[in-house]
């Protein structure tokens, strides 16, 4: 993995790190309802550990296919 790459991922990291804390701030959502915004999955006793990973998952498929992260 290229710096690059790297610092891109880490940067993808810290969006959806933010995103839950503003999720589980803001909404009250807990892990569940959070993937299940992002993948429209349902997942027992996940935590958010798990919903950062789906946020991430998320963003960077939709990324690469919008163009803005190369295959």
């Amino acid at each position: 993995m290229t710096r690059q790459q790297r610092e891109v991922q880490a940067t993808i990291q810290s969006m959806a790190e933010e995103q839950v804390m503003f999720l589980r701030s803001s909404y009250k959502m807990d892990p569940e309802e959070i993937i299940n915004l992002y993948t429209g999955e349902q997942h027992a006793r996940a935590t958010y550990s798990d919903a950062i990973h789906s946020i991430v998952a998320f963003t960077e498929v939709n990324a690469k296919r919008q163009g803005f992260i190369a295959s």
